[in-house]
């Protein structure tokens, strides 16, 4: 056989190998859930549980674990799963080669020996079935050639004398002819067959491989959903964080040049993005601070107020501000008006001229 031909080969995931390999992804990937519950669990805690202060950390300290942490556990399953393969090859391989061996004679065939590769992990074991199998065909061999013997000095005597001896020599003889012995040139030239497991040969039992699933379901349905509650949570309390600290701007602005700025890119915040990835959206609602609610020029930066028609409102249609309108779109990148249609329920808001700030549904 080709050297290309036995690289493939050996590549191919027998029955019992691709068991071993389920079974040690499944608990791999049940600890590495561990792990990111035991990473995640205690800020989850705080975000739920802590100070407003506690819960702006922890918020912060969540989205940007939430961002690296994953990437790098991708990686290291992977890694993992590759190193798994691997092993498996290294492992469960020459598994495979000692049962066509154990096969084979159980055939009769005595010239199968166990190849063992320099990279395979039970030499010692390997070494030993080897050394099995030549001291088995060294005794065969030896009883072979002594009935050969005792056939010609059988073939000698008086055929009335010994019919007894004859026909327990050809019992003994039966039973040494069903081993094949082959020549020491012949075996040392033969290459090793590679056969694979029969049909129904599995490394595992059903019952760890459904153990193995079970475990990560139990995971998977614990925690998945506990975390997602969590990532929204931090995606909302960085909501609230980004308008609180761009409220103080803005108002230091309008302190300093008797108005609003007409967009968020005067204060150089114009790219800034909330946790969801959409734009925050802000608009002026009336021109100098304290001056009137129509749709008014500004005296500082000549920019055109939106006025109060477009303001936010709330379930009774009173806007919500009187200076001016900052929120996140929330989840759903959705936004209307009134802040108790469904599409707003998960906004994040500035209400009553910052003395609220949070989602829409709880104002």
């Amino acid at each position: 056989r080709s050297r290309a031909g036995d690289r493939r080969r050996r590549m191919l995931v027998n029955r019992m190998q691709t068991a071993y390999v389920v079974v040690q992804l499944g608990w791999t990937a049940a600890l590495l859930m561990a792990f990111a519950a035991l990473v995640f669990g205690q800020t989850a805690f705080v975000l739920f549980f802590g100070s407003a202060y506690d819960q702006q950390r922890a918020a912060s300290f969540f989205l940007d674990l939430h961002a690296r942490l994953w990437p790098s556990l991708l990686a290291l399953a992977a890694a993992l799963a590759a190193l798994i393969v691997m092993q498996s090859h290294r492992v469960v391989g020459p598994l495979v080669r000692f049962k066509a061996a154990f096969e084979a004679v159980t055939r009769g065939e005595l010239g199968v020996p166990s190849a063992i590769r320099s990279s395979d992990y039970p030499q010692d074991e390997g070494r030993a079935l080897n050394a099995m199998m030549a001291s088995l065909r060294e005794h065969i061999g030896n009883a072979q050639q002594a009935t050969a013997t005792l056939r010609v000095a059988l073939a000698q005597l008086p055929p009335e004398s010994s019919a007894a001896v004859r026909d327990a020599f050809a019992a003994v003889e039966r039973s040494l002819t069903h081993y094949e012995v082959p020549r020491p040139a012949a075996l040392e030239t033969s290459d090793v067959p590679r056969h694979g497991p029969r049909r129904g040969d599995v490394g595992f039992t059903l019952i760890e491989v459904l153990l193995v699933t079970g475990v990560i379901g139990l995971l998977a349905a614990i925690a998945i959903p506990g975390y997602e509650a969590a990532l929204e949570k931090a995606r909302v309390v960085r909501a609230i964080a980004d308008i609180r600290g761009l409220q103080s701007e803005l108002q230091s602005y309008a302190v300093t040049n008797g108005c609003y700025p007409d967009t968020l890119t005067q204060i150089g915040h114009g790219a800034l993005r909330d946790p969801w990835g959409s734009a925050y959206v802000y608009g002026v609602l009336a021109g100098a601070p304290g001056r009137g609610n129509g749709r008014a020029q500004c005296n500082a930066c000549g920019g055109v107020c939106i006025g109060r028609g477009q303001a936010r409102k709330d379930r009774n249609l009173v806007p919500i501000n009187s200076d001016f309108d900052f929120y996140s779109p929330g989840r759903d990148h959705q936004s209307v008006g009134p802040i108790a249609a469904r599409a707003s329920q998960d906004d994040v808001v500035r209400a009553s001229d910052g003395g609220f700030i949070g989602l829409g549904r709880d104002y």
